[in-house]
C-alpha cells in the first residue's frame, strides 16, 4: 500500500463511519491497523466494536436508553480518531519526505519539544524580571538565555502541520506565541499557517480551537489568515463538524462575527483559486498566441470574414453583466484579465511558477511569510539601497502576494544590470499610482486592504499546494469540489453573506454550468418572474445538452422577457439539437423578422431547409446569402450540396473543385464522388470515393454508413440502382 492508496482507504473509512455504516467501517479499519502494523489500536477498536454491539442488541430489545444518540456519536469520534491515527503511522513510516522533516527537526523524539520550549520561555521571562528588579542594586547578571526564535517557529510550524493530535504543552506553547510579545506578527502568521495545513491533513478539534484563539488576534494579518485556515478546514470537514458540538459553535461565532462582505469575499477567493488553472491555460493558449501574431497582423492586413460556424452554443445573451467577454479582439482578452485581476483571480500563478527555486523556499514556513516593508530576509538576500527600493515598492504592489514578491526580491540579484534597472524603474513609476489605487479603493470599500490579506493568503497557500517540491504528499484542497448544495458549512456562509447570486455569477461566467444551474433554479423558485434566472438555467441546460429542459425554461423567460430574438435563437438552436427542424425553423424565422442582416440567423434557416429537404428553398436562401457575403467562403459546402440535390451539377462541379483546393474533408470527397459519377465518370468518382474513406478514422465503416444514407440521393441524380448496390464491393476489391 502506498500513500495515495492509504489515504483512500482513510477517506472510506471515514465515509463509512460518517454515512451511519459501522460495521463495515469497524471491519476496514481492522484491516487497516494490521496491515500498518499499528496493533496496538486493534484493542480500542474491538471496544468500540463491542459497545456497539451491545447498542444495536438493546435497540432490539426495545430498551430505553436516553444516552444511545451520545453513544453513538461518541463511537463516531473514536473510530473516526483510530483511522487518523492509523493514517498518520501509516505514512511516517512510508519514507515521505514530509515526515523525514519531523526526524531532522527531532520531532519525532520522545523529549517533549514544547515542553522544552515552554521552560526555557519562562526561564527567560524570570529571568528578565528579576534583573528588572534587581535594578540599581549589588547584584551579578547571570549569563544571557540564548534562545533560537526561528528555530522555535520553524519546528512549531512542522509540529502544528504534520502532528495527528496536539498535546496539552502543544496547546500551552502555542498560546505563548500568541500572546508573547517576544513573537512578531511575521512569526505569528507562519504558526497560523502551519494549524491550517495540519487541519488539511487530518482532522483535529485543538487546531479548531486554536486557530479560532488566533483568529481573534488584535493584528488583521493573523485574524485574516485564521479566517482563510478555518474556512477551508470546516469545508474540508464538513461532514464531522456535527459530531463536535464544540466546532459547530466555533463555525456559528465566526460567521457571526465577520462582515459580510468578508465572508462573501472569502468564499469567491477560493473559488477562484479552484479556477487558477483554468486561468493560466487561457493565458497561455489565448492571450500569448495573439501577441506573438500581433505584428504580422500590422504588417499583413486582410479582410475579416464574418463567421458562419452553426455552432451558436456560446452565444450568451448579451444584456447579461458579463465580466468574461468571449472576444478574438486581444484588447478584449487584455481588458478580460485586468478585471480578473482586479477581483482577486490569480492571472500571475503562471509567471511566477519558476521562480519558487531558491533556498529561502527549501523551508516550508517562509512560503507562508508575509511580506511587508520592514521584512527582512538576510540570510538569503544581501542587504543593498537596490533591495530596499524594491522591497519597499512591493509592500504597496495589491496584485502579487507574498510568495510572489519574495520572489522576484530574490530574483533581483540574479538579474544583469540592465534588467535589474529597467526592473527598479518600472516598478518605481508604478509604486505612487499603486498607493492611489489602494487609497482610491479604500476610500469607496472600508475592507479593502483586510480583502487583500485574505485574496493573498489564499493565494500563498495555492502555490505552496502546487509548486512546493513535495506537494504530491500533501492534500490538494482546491481538488476539492465546491458544490454549495452538499457542503453544511457553505451554505451557512453563503446565507449568512447573501451572496448566492454571485455565487451564481462566478460559476456561470466561468462556464461551470453544473454548479451553477441548481443556484439559478433555487433563485428561480424565490423569484418567480424573473426572466433572467429562467434564461441562465436554459442556457445552462443547453450547454449540459438537456435541449429539451433548455426550450422549456427558455419559453418561461419569453413570458417575462421583452428581448425575445436572443431567446427565440436559443430555442431554434436547441430544437436543431434535438432534429425538430421543423420547430427550429420556425423559431429563425421569428428571429429574422427582428434581425433580417444577420447573416448568422440566415445561415441557420437554410440548414433547416436542407435538413427539411426542401432543397431549391434552401439553394436560393443561400444564393441571396452568397451575393451579400461573396468572399465567405464557409457557404460554398451548403451551396454546393443544394446545387447537387437539385441536379445542377455543373454549378456543383465548380463549387466543389474550389473546395477540394482548400482544405478538403471526408465529405468533400464523397460529395464530389456522388457528383462525378452523376455525370457519368465513374473512375473518377471511385477515386474520390477512395479518398474520403483515407480521409476518415473509421474508414470503410464510416464511408458505409454515408452512402446507405445517400442513396436515395444518388437514384434522383439518375444513377443505375444495381450499380449503386455493387460500388461498395468494387470498392473493397480496390481496397484488398
Amino acid at each position: 500500500m502506498n500513500s495515495q492508496e492509504a489515504v483512500q482507504t482513510h477517506e472510506k473509512i471515514c465515509t463509512l463511519i460518517i454515512s451511519n455504516r459501522i460495521l463495515e467501517a469497524i471491519i476496514l479499519l481492522e484491516n487497516f491497523i494490521s496491515y500498518s502494523k499499528l496493533t496496538a489500536k486493534l484493542d480500542e477498536v474491538f471496544e468500540q466494536k463491542r459497545i456497539y454491539i451491545d447498542m444495536l442488541n438493546y435497540t432490539i430489545g426495545n430498551v430505553i436508553d436516553p444516552h444511545k444518540a451520545l453513544i453513538h456519536n461518541n463511537i463516531k469520534r473514536s473510530l473516526l480518531e483510530k483511522a487518523d491515527a492509523t493514517l498518520q503511522y501509516a505514512q511516517v513510516n512510508m519514507g515521505l519526505h514530509i515526515f523525514h522533516l519531523n526526524r531532522e527537526l527531532k520531532l519525532d523524539l520522545l523529549s517533549d519539544f514544547s515542553e522544552q520550549t515552554i521552560h526555557q520561555l519562562d526561564e527567560l521571562s524570570f529571568k528578565e524580571e528579576l534583573d528588572d528588579i534587581l535594578v540599581g542594586q549589588p547584584y551579578e547578571k547571570s549569563n544571557t538565555i540564548n534562545i533560537n526564535f526561528d528555530e522555535i517557529i520553524r519546528k512549531s510550524f512542522h509540529l502544528a502541520w504534520l502532528s495527528e493530535r496536539l498535546k496539552e504543552t502543544d496547546i500551552e506553547l502555542y498560546n505563548k506565541i500568541l500572546n508573547s510579545e517576544r513573537f512578531t506578527i511575521e512569526n505569528r502568521c507562519q504558526i497560523v499557517s502551519g494549524l491550517s495545513l495540519g487541519l488539511q491533513r487530518l482532522f483535529d478539534k485543538e487546531k479548531f480551537k486554536l486557530l479560532f484563539s488566533y483568529f481573534h488576534s488584535s493584528d488583521q494579518l493573523v485574524r485574516q489568515r485564521a479566517l482563510v485556515g478555518l474556512f477551508i478546514a470546516f469545508v474540508f470537514h464538513d461532514k464531522r463538524i456535527s459530531l463536535y458540538p464544540e466546532i459547530q459553535i466555533i463555525l456559528n461565532k465566526i460567521i457571526s462575527e465577520t462582515p459580510k462582505e468578508l465572508l462573501k469575499h472569502l468564499l469567491l477567493q477560493v473559488l477562484n483559486a479552484c479556477d487558477t488553472e483554468n486561468i493560466s491555460k487561457k493565458f497561455r493558449e489565448e492571450i500569448l498566441p495573439e501577441v506573438i501574431k500581433i505584428e504580422s497582423k500590422l504588417k499583413n492586413k486582410f479582410k475579416f470574414d464574418p463567421s458562419l460556424s452553426d455552432d451558436l452554443g456560446i452565444e450568451k445573451n448579451p444584456d447579461w453583466e458579463s465580466i468574461i467577454q468571449d472576444s478574438p479582439n486581444l484588447m478584449d482578452k487584455l481588458q478580460e484579465f485586468t478585471d480578473l485581476q482586479m477581483e482577486g483571480s490569480d492571472v500571475l500563478m503562471g509567471t511566477f511558477s519558476m521562480l519558487k527555486h531558491f533556498d529561502f523556499f527549501k523551508k516550508e514556513e517562509n512560503w507562508f511569510l508575509p511580506f511587508t516593508e520592514n521584512t527582512t530576509v538576510n540570510e538569503y538576500i544581501a542587504k543593498s539601497e537596490e533591495n530596499d527600493i524594491l522591497s519597499a515598492s512591493l509592500a504597496y504592489s495589491p496584485f502579487m502576494c507574498n510568495s510572489d514578491k519574495f520572489s522576484l526580491l530574490l530574483n533581483l540579484q540574479y538579474m544583469q544590470e540592465s534588467q535589474k534597472r529597467t526592473l527598479l524603474n518600472y516598478i518605481n513609476a508604478e509604486t505612487d499610482q499603486l498607493k492611489e489605487l489602494v487609497k482610491d479603493k479604500e476610500s469607496v470599500d472600508p475592507l479593502f486592504s483586510i480583502k487583500l490579506m485574505i485574496t493573498h493568503t489564499v493565494q500563498d497557500l495555492y502555490r505552496f499546494i502546487k509548486l512546493y517540491p513535495y506537494h504530491t504528499e500533501i492534500p490538494d484542497i482546491f481538488l476539492h469540489e465546491w458544490n454549495i448544495f452538499e457542503i453544511n458549512a457553505l451554505k451557512l456562509l453563503i446565507a449568512e453573506a447573501e451572496c448566492k447570486n454571485d455565487i451564481a455569477h462566478f460559476y456561470f461566467n466561468r462556464s461551470i454550468y453544473f454548479f451553477a444551474l441548481p443556484i439559478y433554479q433555487d433563485m428561480a423558485s424565490v423569484e418567480h418572474d424573473n426572466p433572467i434566472y429562467y434564461e441562465k438555467i436554459g442556457f445552462c441546460f443547453e450547454q449540459l445538452k438537456n435541449y429539451s429542459n433548455a426550450i422549456e425554461n427558455y419559453k418561461k423567460a419569453e413570458l417575462f422577457d421583452v428581448n425575445h430574438n436572443w431567446i427565440y435563437k436559443r430555442i431554434a438552436w436547441c430544437f436543431r439539437k434535438l432534429k425538430d427542424y421543423e420547430n427550429a425553423l420556425n423559431y429563425y424565422l421569428e428571429a429574422e423578422k427582428n434581425e433580417p442582416e444577420n447573416t448568422i440567423i440566415q445561415t441557420q434557416i437554410g440548414y433547416c431547409l436542407i435538413e427539411l429537404n426542401q432543397y431549391n428553398e434552401a439553394l436560393n436562401h443561400f444564393n441571396t446569402i452568397y451575393y451579400n457575403n461573396i468572399d465567405n467562403q464557409k457557404l460554398w459546402r451548403p451551396l454546393a450540396w443544394c446545387y447537387l440535390n437539385t441536379g445542377k451539377l455543373e454549378e456543383a462541379e465548380t463549387l466543389y473543385l474550389q473546395i477540394i483546393e482548400n482544405n478538403p474533408t471526408y465529405n468533400d470527397y464523397f460529395n464530389l464522388g456522388h457528383l462525378l459519377w452523376a455525370k457519368g465518370y465513374i473512375n473518377k468518382a471511385i477515386h474520390y470515393y477512395q479518398n474520403s474513406i483515407k480521409q476518415s478514422t473509421d474508414g470503410f465503416t464510416h464511408f458505409l454508413a454515408s452512402y446507405e444514407e445517400d442513396k436515395k440521393l444518388l437514384i434522383n441524380l439518375g444513377i443505375n440502382s444495381l450499380d449503386i448496390d455493387i460500388i461498395p464491393d468494387i470498392l473493397r476489391n480496390e481496397l484488398a
